[in-house]
This record gives C-alpha cells, structure tokens and sequence, in this order.
C-alpha cells in the first residue's frame, strides 16, 4: 500500500520529468488540486533542475521526428510534448 510520503514523492519524480499537475493526478488517482498542494507546499518549482529529457525532446524535435515519436521515445505523455513544442518555437 503507498504511503502519503510515498504518493508525493512518485508525483514529484513526474514533475520532474515535466508533466503538468493535471497529467500527474490522473497518473496517481488524485485530485489535480491535491497536487497543486504538494507542488505549493514543497516549493517544487524552486528545486527543480533543468529538465535533460526537454533538452533530449528538443533535439528530437529539430531532427523532425513527430510528437508522438518523441512521446514514446521518451516514455512522456504526447501533450507534454506540444506543449514543450510551442516553446521550442519561439
């Protein structure tokens, strides 16, 4: 059975990996507010490092592979990928 300490944690390591709190709370059965909370709480913002994996999906993105690809290379869902997408636009 998870813990409470062991449900946040598994919801930071998504975070990390760039998912937004609505994608974790459907990964873990809460409510996205909860996460929200956890995210408020623990200042996650602040501790998190820039993300190697949006590098990696970056340069993925320049060799035009499709979002999808990328998504499945990378084991993250495809609306990270568009959303980290409009960013490599600009």
């Amino acid at each position: 059975m998870n813990t409470k300490a062991q449900i946040k944690q598994k919801a930071y390591q998504y975070y990390c990996k760039g998912l937004n709190s609505k994608e974790i709370a459907k990964l873990l059965n809460l409510s996205y507010r909860t996460v929200q909370g956890y995210m408020q709480k623990g200042n996650w913002k602040q501790k998190r490092n820039p993300d190697p994996i949006k590098i990696i999906a970056y340069n993925l993105y320049k060799l035009e592979l499709s979002k999808k690809k990328i998504a499945e290379t990378l084991n993250i869902s495809l609306s990270t990928v568009q959303n980290w997408s409009k960013q490599f636009n600009r």
